[in-house]
């Protein structure tokens, strides 16, 4: 338990960025100067991928002229394939994963037809991926919640409490992000 917070408090915490934190105007930048998209954006703020920030990488699909998205009836979603998309940039590999998913079956698809969480677990793994090669991240922050996750269920399991108590709170705060991490999404 000592150990567990040793190692939160040297390698656990995010680094200080100096100065104050800014207003965001627009996202932050990878090391190639490219913009992240939502769902590397909202990784890299809260270390989280999860559901908002997929649905908002399929919006930013559309936005970018890659898919339509059509309401029919009530809460009857469909995403339509479009082939006026003219890119600035490539599709990233969780961006491709989503569009290869949505359109296996054709240039249409009916979003309460297709079973999507092998494909978000897919995704969320890539967007992480994405921001570890970035710099953004030294190791998967979903990888080191759920090695945490085991030690307390572990933990429960050998009834320890004091290793429960600390597993659960610095480890699930252990991801911690790059300076270059932490600078970006201070900005």
């Amino acid at each position: 338990p000592i150990t567990i917070a040793l190692d939160w408090f040297r390698k656990g915490r995010d680094p200080t960025v100096p100065g104050p934190v800014s207003a965001w105007f627009e996202p932050p930048h990878g090391k190639h100067k490219r913009s992240l998209t939502p769902a590397e954006t909202g990784g890299l703020v809260d270390e989280m991928v999860d559901l908002r920030d997929i649905l908002a990488t399929v919006i930013h699909l559309a936005q970018r002229g890659y898919l339509k998205i059509e309401e029919r009836k009530k809460n009857d979603f469909y995403f339509i394939r479009t082939h006026k998309a003219t890119p600035k940039e490539p599709l990233l590999p969780f961006e491709q994963t989503l569009m290869a998913k949505f359109f296996s079956g054709g240039d249409e698809m009916r979003l309460k037809d297709k079973k999507l969480s092998t494909t978000i677990t897919t995704v969320q793994n890539q967007v992480y991926e994405n921001l570890i090669s970035e710099e953004f991240f030294a190791g998967n922050p979903q990888k080191i919640r759920t090695f945490f996750g085991v030690m307390t269920g572990l933990a429960v399991f050998t009834m320890n409490p004091l290793l429960i108590i600390s597993a659960l709170t610095f480890g699930m705060h252990m991801p911690r992000k790059t300076e270059e991490g932490a600078r970006q999404a201070a900005i």
